[in-house]
């Protein structure tokens, strides 16, 4: 079972996004949300490997990152779904 916690920034943007997907085409109740978790998931794995491997980043993660979904993770989600026309399959 996997134990993620959403960050203060990432609830505003989740609930929007759930908000507007709800409206468009095929939208399958949890299985869009399962979607958007794991596309999340995805977009934080590359945030924090980018970090640990920037020159800035210094290697170094610590472990509530690896757990903590923020509000960048969800963005690009959101972007899909405000800039989607009708006939747009979504996640």
């Amino acid at each position: 079972e996997m134990q993620y916690k959403l960050a203060r920034d990432a609830m505003p943007v989740f609930q929007e996004y759930i908000s507007l997907r709800m409206n468009k085409p095929y939208f399958s109740n949890a299985r869009t949300v399962r979607n958007a978790m794991d596309l999340a998931r995805k977009k934080m794995a590359l945030r924090l490997f980018e970090k640990a491997t920037s020159p800035m980043g210094g290697g170094r993660i610590i472990g509530e990152e690896l757990v903590t979904l923020t509000g960048a993770d969800f963005a690009e989600l959101l972007h899909q779904v405000r800039t989607a026309t009708d006939d747009t399959i979504l996640a």
